[in-house]
């Protein structure tokens, strides 16, 4: 793997996602016209299960490079940050889709259709290694203003709607905090409308938010229903946050 990763530069790997996350022949956009992916069920990593598709493999490689590429950078070209944010917005969507598609309830059979089982097993290995790209190395600054908002957070009981969801699993939405989460979004959506760079801390948060429980096998229907309706809000506003007019056309 190592040979591999010196064979490519860091635009060599960007160009690969690009194939792949936003190209018409891409392996995400196969997925959206009806690919079938099956899963090897061997006894190893999750990501070996998957070491028959070819794509996957050259997406392994890309993420790794521009992992290293990334070490000690604590801001991100725009176009990359929506780039990464559409990908895994869209893998979020297939496993949606395909559930929906084929009729499968949300409290889920054991087993799940083999498709359905192999696309969450891709999501999560695709997830998991974009959001450790943007994450590892995160080292915010701790200004003055960062530290009179967390005083501000603990000491005016301001909840978290993140949290809630986890925690608040038969309580009712905490819309107050949702609001206060959407008003931060579209200040930040102000700030960076003509940015070409965005801080690396900020893309790791918000890449946060597919990992959020939305689904929580306790919530009711209705209750299901408005979060996805809320969820599907937040994620418009997050990609005009970090892709605005100009989106990922830009690049290296």
């Amino acid at each position: 793997m190592e040979e591999q990763h010196a064979l490519i530069s860091e635009m060599d790997a960007w160009d690969i996602l690009r194939e792949h996350f936003q190209q018409n022949d891409g392996l995400l956009s196969q997925l959206e016209q009806g690919r079938q992916i099956h899963l090897r069920l061997l006894p190893s990593s999750p990501i070996e299960q998957f070491a028959h598709i070819r794509e996957l493999q050259q997406i392994k490689v890309a993420i790794t490079v521009i992992h290293d590429s990334l070490q000690g950078k604590q801001i991100l070209p725009k176009w990359q940050v929506c780039l990464i944010w559409r990908a895994i917005q869209r893998l979020d969507a297939l496993v949606q889709h395909a559930l929906q598609e084929m009729n499968v309830p949300y409290e889920r059979p054991h087993p799940l259709p083999e498709q359905i089982l192999s696309l969450y097993h891709l999501q999560a290995i695709l997830f998991t290694r974009l959001h450790d790209m943007v994450r590892e190395g995160v080292e915010p600054e701790i200004s003055p203003a960062w530290l009179m908002h967390d005083l501000t957070i603990h000491l005016s009981s301001w909840k978290s709607f993140g949290i809630s969801l986890y925690f608040d699993g038969f309580g009712p939405i905490d819309h107050l905090a949702f609001e206060e989460l959407m008003q931060a979004l579209a200040v930040l959506r102000d700030v960076w409308r003509e940015r070409t760079m965005l801080p690396r801390h900020a893309v790791w948060l918000l890449s946060l938010i597919p990992q959020l429980s939305w689904n929580n096998k306790v919530f009711s229907a209705e209750k299901r229903r408005q979060l996805r309706a809320m969820q599907e809000k937040l994620y418009r506003l997050v990609d005009e946050c970090v892709c605005g007019e100009e989106g990922n056309e830009k690049s290296l």
